[in-house]
């Protein structure tokens, strides 16, 4: 069974002063890492490359996860 990711906004993450980087609200010793939240189906993309189009993510696309795996209501272990 896969892990579902929980996404956090952006915003909800602590910036690191040292090298900018977004760190995970709930440790603050993790950074958060922006991935593809969602995508069109296979069968959609599909149909867009037999147009001669190519999907390309935009910004409400993507999602903000935690790269050691804390959710909004539980830490990494």
């Amino acid at each position: 069974m896969k892990r579902r990711d929980i996404y956090f906004e952006p915003e909800d993450g602590l910036v690191d002063p040292i090298n900018g980087d977004v760190l995970c609200p709930m440790c603050g010793c993790c950074s958060l890492k922006q991935v593809l939240a969602s995508a069109p189906s296979i069968f959609a993309q599909a149909a867009m490359w037999e147009r001669g189009e190519e999907w390309i993510p935009k910004e409400e696309n993507m999602g903000w996860i935690c790269t050691r795996g804390c959710t909004k209501t539980q830490r990494h272990a």
